[in-house]
């Protein structure tokens, strides 16, 4: 049955007013979405910040540039070497300030899974962490993407026979720390990772 030719003209309005909101509508959902994947991920990246740094990210770093990591194709049994600069030290002071340490750091299975590092960690000619039967430590490497390794060993000599030592390539720090029982006396030493290869 046919309709009146007004009525017909009054649908096709109301179809096109119907029409033309639901495409304002989509159109403000998608600048909505955008706006809002805009501010939740530069939230993430500031709590990302505030959680490997444990401070606040508007703050002044007093940190240097972050070191050179290089991934090219490689054996993974092969060791990775970091290269740091000492930027303080302290009590005994076995090397001075400016002094460069160099060192391998090795991957052996763990018994129970996952992964021990090794390193034998000379500053300026002086083995300060490591020894013939030491230098291991509990780390985490991760090799996709950035290289980064992360591990200490925070016993001094006095109970496993090397110094204290933390290593974080992430933030480019190294710590070594022992007491008056090692090789050389108490101290305490940090420096600035140059470059992990």
């Amino acid at each position: 049955m046919g309709q009146a030719p007004g009525e017909t003209g009054r649908k096709n309005t109301a179809i096109w007013v119907l029409a033309g909101c639901g495409a304002g509508l989509m159109a403000l959902l998608c600048v909505g979405t955008g706006v809002a994947t805009f501010f939740v991920m530069r939230s993430d990246g500031v709590a990302s910040d505030r959680t490997a740094d444990g401070d606040d990210p508007t703050a002044p770093k007093e940190r240097g540039p972050s070191p050179t990591v290089q991934t090219p194709d490689r054996d993974e049994s092969a060791p990775w070497v970091v290269v740091a600069k000492v930027t303080a030290a302290t009590g005994t002071k076995p090397v001075d300030e400016g002094a460069q340490c160099g060192f391998a750091v090795e991957r052996h299975p763990s018994p129970g899974g996952g992964y021990w590092c090794r390193s034998q960690i000379v500053c300026a000619g002086k083995l300060l962490y490591g020894g013939p039967r030491s230098g291991y430590f509990q780390c985490t490497v991760v090799t996709s993407g950035r290289l980064s390794i992360v591990g200490s060993d925070v016993e001094t000599s006095a109970k496993d026979t090397d110094a204290a030592m933390t290593l974080n390539t992430v933030l480019g720090e190294l710590s070594l720390r022992d007491d008056s029982s090692g090789a050389h006396g108490a101290y305490t030493l940090s420096a600035r990772i140059i470059s992990v290869r």
